[in-house]
């Protein structure tokens, strides 16, 4: 998740990519994306970051009153 932060915030080598979490809407107007377009963008970063020997599930009932936003299930090869 750290290296997702630097993309963020642009520390080097990235450009900052936080723009790409919020929608324009003209005039200096703007709005964060919604939650799973953000959902889409964190777990697209994790697939790059980690390996593709890994499964990403998004809203996960763990229990009756338990949820996570996202749960991450590595495969050792």
């Amino acid at each position: 998740l750290s290296r997702l932060e630097n993309k963020l915030q642009g520390k080097e080598p990235y450009s900052p990519a936080a723009r790409f979490l919020w929608d324009h809407f003209g005039n200096r107007e703007f709005r964060p994306v919604v939650e799973d377009d953000f959902s889409d963008y964190v777990k697209n970063h994790l697939y790059d970051d980690l390996s593709q020997d890994i499964v990403i599930h998004r809203e996960v009932e763990i229990s009756p009153l338990t949820r996570s936003d996202i749960l991450i299930t590595i495969f050792n090869s």
